[in-house]
C-alpha cells in the first residue's frame, strides 16, 4: 500500500475517532472515563496522517522523472505489448483500494450506533446475581462486604425517593445484610426485556455494567411487578416502587411497581 493509501485511511479513521469523543456518540462503546484517551489516540493518528502527506508529497517533488514518464511526456510508445495498459489498471485498482476501507468508518460515521438492548441481554447465560453468587463478580462498588457495621446505606432521599442504579439494587437485594432497601420508595432506571418474568403485565428492566467496553458488557436485570400493561423491548422507562423481599418469591430482585414512566434513551446508556 502506498503512503497516500496509508494516510487516507489513518485520517479516517481519526476523523471518526474525534468525531465519537467529542459527542456523547463515544458511550455506545466504551466508558465515560475512555474518553481522554479516545481524543489523544484521534490526534496522534490525525498528526501521523498529516506526516505522511506531507512526506509524500515531498518524496514526489524530489524524485527524478522516471523513463517511463519521459516517454509519455515526448509521446513515444516502444511497444510495450498492452502491458502499459495492464499497469496502468492495476495502479487504478491501487488507488481505490484506500478508499474502499473507509467504507465501514464513513458507515459508522454516517449512521449512528445503537446501544447493546434487548435482544443481547435476553441472550445472555447467566444471571448477575448468579454470577456474583459464584464469585464471578463482586457485588458492584459498594464495599463493606457481608458486615454490616461496614456496609454503606441508602444515599439521601430526593422528594421521598431515592435514586438506585440497577447494579445497585440487585446486588443490595442479594448482599446487604442490613436490608436498607426495605420499605424504602426507590426509583430505577432501565429498558424493558423480553425475557420470561413470569405471568401478567410483569416483566424485566435491565442495563448492561461495562467493566471497559460494550464487548464486554454485561446485562444487570430486575423483575418489575403490578404494571399496569407490558411495554415494548427496549423501551426506557423510570420505575418507582418497592423492593419485595426474598421470603417467598422466587427471585430476589423483584420490585413491585407504584409509578412507571418512559423516558428518553441516557445520553450514557451503560453503568
Amino acid at each position: 500500500m502506498s503512503r497516500d493509501g496509508r494516510a487516507i485511511i489513518v485520517a479516517g479513521v481519526a476523523v471518526l475517532l474525534l468525531r465519537l469523543s467529542l459527542t456523547d456518540q463515544y458511550l455506545q462503546y466504551v466508558k465515560a472515563s475512555m474518553r481522554p484517551w479516545l481524543v489523544i489516540s484521534g490526534l496522534l493518528l490525525a498528526a501521523l496522517a498529516l506526516y505522511d502527506i506531507v512526506a509524500s508529497w515531498r518524496a514526489d517533488e524530489a524524485a527524478p522523472p522516471s523513463d517511463a514518464d519521459e516517454a509519455s511526456a515526448l509521446g513515444h510508445d516502444h511497444g510495450s505489448g498492452g502491458c502499459g495498459g495492464d499497469e496502468v489498471e492495476t495502479e487504478h485498482v491501487h488507488g481505490l483500494l484506500p478508499w474502499a476501507l473507509l467504507v465501514p468508518f464513513v458507515v459508522v460515521f454516517a449512521v449512528g450506533p445503537s446501544p447493546l438492548g434487548s435482544y443481547m441481554a435476553d441472550r445472555q447465560p447467566t444471571r448477575y446475581t448468579d454470577a456474583i453468587a459464584a464469585g464471578e463478580l463482586d457485588g458492584g462498588d459498594l464495599g463493606g462486604g457481608l458486615d454490616p457495621a461496614s456496609y454503606p446505606g441508602l444515599p439521601p432521599a430526593v422528594d421521598g425517593v431515592v435514586e438506585l442504579r440497577i447494579d445497585e439494587f440487585v446486588s443490595r437485594a442479594l448482599l446487604d445484610p442490613n436490608r436498607s432497601m426495605d420499605g424504602a420508595l426507590i426509583r430505577v432506571v432501565g429498558f424493558v426485556t423480553s425475557a420470561d418474568s413470569g405471568d401478567g403485565n410483569s416483566f424485566r428492566l435491565a442495563r448492561f455494567k461495562l467493566s471497559c467496553c460494550a464487548a464486554d458488557g454485561f446485562a444487570i436485570a430486575l423483575r418489575i411487578l403490578d404494571a399496569d400493561q407490558r411495554p415494548a423491548n427496549d423501551t426506557w422507562l423510570a420505575v418507582e416502587g418497592y423492593w419485595v423481599p426474598p421470603e417467598g418469591t422466587a427471585e430476589i430482585e423483584e420490585f413491585r411497581a407504584v409509578t412507571i414512566t418512559e423516558i428518553e434513551e441516557p445520553s450514557n446508556p451503560y453503568l
